[in-house]
């Protein structure tokens, strides 16, 4: 079909006939069988497929007439650049594709260059010959423009190598009276904002307009901008003198050294800062609380002397119980430090949650009992009231009072099994043991606090007994006294302390010293027998409670010894 195209406008261009009747071949060799390849045909050939099959002519003797017109009908049509369009062509009865009427400019100027004589037929010849065509070569490509090149993105911005700092902003620094009032800013402070505006400043400014910025900072009618019109009118003619004639006026407080005692309140301070309830929490960074609270102790540690890690010791036992349970001894308040952040966060939530549940069956225990109420009257013949399963008598026992746990819950000292059989032994032995191992009373707080970190030191986790004994608080009465186990002083029962709390463990020690001495003193722990702690949780839980057999606990009658206390 292409070739076809190709000889038409080379008739039509005037080119001889002898040349163009190479057209009917073509046509033919286009036309030729169409039987598979291999296939014999009527006369005797064989098939070469659909693209070559024979026709009446050989395919190469097709090839021997085209190639003379090859390269002059390329380059002439290439010279004209005429592009042929749908509308040039048709198609004829046998499938192929003739041009229909070329435009008159395309055969003026094809006549115009006319196909070369028979002379010239040899260099035709000669250089067909020396750039053979092909078939590819036969095959007619309209003229078309090539794709423009895209033009190269712009290069990506490049941000300026030096950063401008940002101008403090005038409204930072706030205005100044001078008067001392709790309102006013500090005077050096206020100066040293004003010179951080003139540094940074750009394009840095001239003296005259940093003390007119200056004045403009003081307060009319003020102290300060009185005394600035007494020294502008002396002369003024630097920053320098500025900051001389203010320093003179407003003269720089002298620097503070703090003693080591200032520094260990700032730290008792610090360490009472961390809780139960927020050690858990989360900064904005995702950092527990306790790792940023070892951070600042570890800073605030520094300068405070302690030897063998007594006060380090003291500090540890002020932790919420759940951390100290999961903290060792440390050897100094740096080792404190690491072994808090060392602490895993995961056990600390299961020590807490531990703590929680315990919390909240010590404060069951606590409800029931101060929402018992006593029988309405005594059973006929009762007998006396024996002695409980919890090993103490009715006689001399204190009612239970709101504020302690059971068995001393909230607390994780405790006392070892050896502990238990000091206190069946007689109570004059008891008390022997006690006068002859109490130490000598501290009259100053840091004495205080060393005896309680040789204490803790010496026995982690144990509570004191008559030959465990424990320091006393500086100015509070002795032990044995009568005295108020919780507050250290003597007074009535229904009144409040006069003194704070003491430690738990100096607690214990002086209701230990009172029950030797036969003086029972203030506000006793709660005592429970197991009795008691069984009909609480029944009343509490026993109608959702069910036996292994099935019975509720519910349906039994009221345990006890009759209908009296069993305390």
């Amino acid at each position: 079909m292409r070739c076809t195209i190709i000889l038409n406008v080379a008739v039509a261009s005037g080119i001889p006939a002898a040349l163009a009747t190479a057209r009917q071949g073509v046509r033919a060799f286009g036309k030729g069988d169409t039987r598979p390849h291999g296939e014999e045909t009527r006369d005797g050939k064989y098939g070469a497929g659909m693209a070559f099959a024979y026709g009446t002519r050989d395919a190469e003797e097709v090839f021997d007439l085209i190639r003379p017109l090859d390269h002059h009908i390329r380059s002439k049509l290439a010279e004209f650049d005429y592009p042929l369009r749908p509308a040039d062509w048709s198609y004829d009865s046998d499938g192929d594709a003739t041009i229909l009427s070329p435009p008159r400019h395309l055969f003026q100027d094809l006549s115009a260059h006319r196909s070369p004589a028979a002379s010239d037929t040899s260099s035709e010849e000669q250089h067909a010959t020396t750039t053979p065509s092909t078939e590819s070569s036969i095959i007619f490509t309209q003229p078309h423009t090539p794709p423009s090149t895209p033009s190269p993105l712009p290069p990506p911005f490049q941000p300026p190598t030096t950063i401008r700092r940002r101008p403090r902003m005038t409204t930072e620094v706030g205005t100044f009276r001078g008067d001392g009032s709790v309102s006013d800013q500090d005077p050096q402070v206020f100066f040293d904002k004003c010179r951080a505006v003139w540094i940074e400043a750009e394009p840095p400014w001239e003296f005259a307009r940093q003390l007119e910025w200056f004045e403009i900072k003081l307060e009319r009618n003020s102290e300060a901008r009185a005394w600035f019109e007494t020294a502008k009118q002396a002369g003024i003619g630097s920053a320098a003198a500025l900051k001389s004639a203010f320093d003179t006026e407003y003269p720089p407080k002298p620097t503070t050294v703090k003693t080591v005692q200032d520094k260990w309140d700032r730290l008792q301070k610090h360490v009472e800062t961390l809780t139960m309830a927020n050690m858990l929490n989360r900064d904005k960074d995702g950092a527990a609380e306790y790792i940023n609270w070892a951070a600042t102790f570890d800073r605030l540690s520094k300068g405070i002397a302690d030897t063998g890690g007594l006060l380090a010791t003291q500090i540890r036992n002020k932790l919420p119980p759940p951390l100290k349970k999961l903290v060792d001894p440390p050897a100094s308040f740096a080792d404190l430090a690491t072994k808090v952040q060392g602490v895993s966060r995961t056990r600390l939530e299961e020590e807490v949650e531990a703590e929680n549940k315990m919390l909240q069956l010590t404060e069951l225990v606590e409800k029931g009992l101060r929402t018992r109420t006593a029988p309405a009257a005594p059973a006929r013949n009762a007998t006396s009231t024996p002695q409980t399963a919890g090993a103490q008598g009715s006689n001399g026992q204190p009612r239970s009072q709101a504020g302690f746990g059971a068995f001393g819950a909230r607390r994780f000292s405790r006392h070892t099994a050896e502990d238990q059989d000091l206190r069946l032994r007689p109570q004059a032995q008891r008390r022997t043991d006690y006068e002859r191992t109490k130490l000598r009373r501290a009259t100053t707080e840091e004495e205080y606090q060393r005896q309680v970190a040789e204490y803790e030191r010496a026995n982690p986790g144990l509570l004191p007994t008559e030959q465990r004994p424990y320091p006393l608080s500086p100015g509070t009465a002795d032990s044995g006294t009568g005295e108020c186990y919780e507050c250290g002083y003597a007074h009535r029962r229904n009144e409040d302390h006069r003194g704070p709390k003491l430690k738990f463990e100096e607690t214990n020690y002086r209701r230990m010293a009172g029950v030797v001495t036969n003086a029972n003193g203030g506000r006793q722990p709660t005592q429970i027998s197991l009795v008691d702690l069984y009909e609480i949780m029944r009343q509490q839980f026993g109608e959702r409670e069910q036996t292994a057999v099935g019975a509720n606990m519910g349906d039994a009658d009221v345990q006890g010894n009759g209908d009296g206390a069993s305390v």
